[in-house]
């Protein structure tokens, strides 16, 4: 078939008549140096032309493959579907809707196709249904392995349209509510929340919609399955379009039922007060009634100030001028107690050298406590955050919605252990900028107490046990965080490399709490010997040991 014939058909509205050899020319040279690739078909799926780009995508040369069926190249689960669309085709002149096919190249590799199909059967240089097909492998295959961090992610994770009417939603998030992803498919978001606190999730999903905010951070009451209820801390980021419309939102919900009661009675001892401020890596300030205040040594030290410095005008005059009505307003609020805990307001402070650093503020008033008598405000410093915010910014659209806003590590690793990429939470995790952790050992990171248990669990999971890893990593300075750590193998085929998905979650509070709840269920508070649970517990066990001999217990 001439390709300057076939394909002048299907310009027939242009402006130059279809038999005019310039526009005959002009489309053949279109359809011959096109990166897409053009195959014209007849009724049976023979192929009648192919356009030459079938060489660089797929390795074939068109002669080699005129006359052979079409279906012939398509992957043996893909041909039912695409028959049944040929068909379609057959029946529905004019251009069909858009699908993905896997197509066999040379060497016996599968590539993506987005194929449309267009029934140009009466048009006399064509007399055929035409496919043009673009390769969108890389698009499937980044699909898949975030496809895969959803799902199998450790952290309660669910996609909610803008109306709320249905929560795509993986197995930890099912699983916090009793249920299964399909059927929170059924379940609007608004049914998961606790009646009284509906109101609020409803202002919170309005400013996402009306692009107030890109994302919302909030403690709710939640409803399980069973009816019971549990308090959550839910983050609900806005994913658009390249319009910037609305077209889904991310939300992530930890349980801090635990957590919301242990806080209440740490702020019970100013002493376990006063050590969570001097230990505390973020900026932590307290201001009193009378405007006297004070900081964590650690937070003046970031700022360039000892721990002794008096500010001339106090704590509000280190703060950037076009910053300062905000930060009024915000005290004001927290101090009339219309501001909740977990709202916070991004302020720049002056350090000692006159630069501004940026921290992400909150505020509580503790101004009845009689260890603190005041406002404590707690300021993190976002300088690290927002480098490695900008450094990604150019990123793909789909990988920052799964990847960059993950408040968890992720991790991507090859089979010889060492970091490919990972993300902002992970950095954080263990206080190691990203370009230090790419090209390193993955295992560097790992208590070596830990190492060879994190080495079995992480094999178990590689080979499909349902298996949950618990391990503690060592920060840069020396600290040791503890993780829930979930891998799975991905395998990209074309000839790639596999590489793992390794996702962690920090789990610090909560393996502390458990430790902290455990010493004071079986010690004395005063001297901190075994109470008497404690002491049967130890005695019915050494009756189970005792053998022939029998235990011998003194007073």
């Amino acid at each position: 078939m001439d390709p300057a014939r076939a394909f002048a058909g299907l310009h027939a509205t242009s402006r130059v008549r279809p038999d005019s050899e310039e526009h005959d020319a002009r489309f053949a040279a279109i359809v011959e140096y096109s990166s897409e690739l053009v195959v014209v078909v007849d009724t049976s799926g023979a192929i009648t032309y192919i356009s030459p780009s079938v060489a660089p995508l797929l390795g074939y040369e068109p002669a080699d493959v005129s006359g052979v069926s079409v279906f012939d190249f398509l992957h043996p689960d893909d041909v039912e579907d695409a028959w049944s669309r040929f068909l379609v085709a057959l029946e529905a002149p004019g251009i069909g809707i858009p699908f993905d096919v896997r197509i066999r190249a040379a060497g016996d590799r599968w590539t993506v196709f987005e194929i449309v199909a267009s029934n140009m059967r009466d048009n006399p240089y064509v007399g055929g249904i035409v496919f043009h097909g673009r390769d969108v492998t890389e698009r499937f295959e980044s699909q898949r392995r975030f496809q895969v961090v959803f799902e199998q992610s450790p952290v309660a994770l669910a996609a909610v349209h803008p109306d709320g009417a249905s929560v795509v939603a993986n197995h930890a998030f099912a699983e916090l509510f009793c249920s299964s992803p399909d059927e929170m498919k059924t379940r609007r978001i608004a049914d998961l929340v606790h009646p009284d606190d509906r109101a609020l999730l409803g202002s919170d999903i309005a400013a996402l919609r009306s692009d107030q905010a890109e994302k919302v951070v909030a403690e709710r009451r939640y409803l399980r399955g069973d009816g019971t209820v549990f308090h959550g801390r839910a983050t609900i980021s806005a994913v658009r379009d390249v319009n910037g419309v609305l077209e889904y939102m991310l939300g992530t919900i930890a349980d801090i039922t635990d957590e919301r009661r242990a806080a209440d009675a740490i702020a019970a001892s100013e002493s376990r007060f006063r050590t969570l401020v001097d230990k505390s890596p973020d900026m932590i300030v307290v201001v009193k009634p009378d405007g006297s205040w004070f900081s964590s040594e650690r937070g003046t030290k970031r700022l360039g100030y000892s721990a002794d410095t008096r500010i001339k005008g106090g704590v509000f005059s280190l703060i950037h001028p076009d910053d300062l009505e905000l930060a009024i307003t915000a005290y004001n609020e927290v101090l009339a107690g219309t501001r909740p805990i977990d709202e916070s307001v991004e302020l720049r402070f002056r350090t000692a050298t006159g630069e501004y650093l940026p921290f992400e503020c909150v505020g509580q008033n503790l101004g009845d406590h009689e260890a603190v008598g005041g406002v404590a405000i707690t300021a993190r410093d976002l300088t690290e955050r927002k480098r490695i915010e900008a450094a990604l910014s150019a990123a793909e659209a789909r990988f920052q919605a799964v990847f960059e806003h993950a408040p968890f590590s992720v991790s991507v690793v090859n089979l010889d252990g060492i970091i490919i990429d990972v993300n902002y939470a992970g950095c954080s995790m263990v206080g190691v900028p990203r370009e230090e952790l790419i090209g390193s050992l993955a295992s560097d990171t790992v208590h070596p107490d830990d190492l060879q248990g994190a080495v079995d669990a992480t094999t178990r999971q590689l080979s499909g046990a349902d298996d949950v890893a618990e391990f503690r990593l060592v920060d840069r300075g020396g600290g040791e965080v503890w993780v829930m750590s979930s891998a799975s193998l991905i395998d990209p085929g074309n000839g790639q490399e596999p590489y793992l998905v390794t996702i962690q979650a920090d789990i610090t509070e909560r393996r502390l709490l458990e430790d902290r709840l455990a010493h004071e269920a079986t010690r004395d508070p005063l001297t901190g010997v075994f109470n008497r649970g404690a002491f049967v517990t130890q005695l019915e066990l050494a009756l189970t040991r005792r053998g022939t001999k029998p235990p011998v217990l003194l007073f």
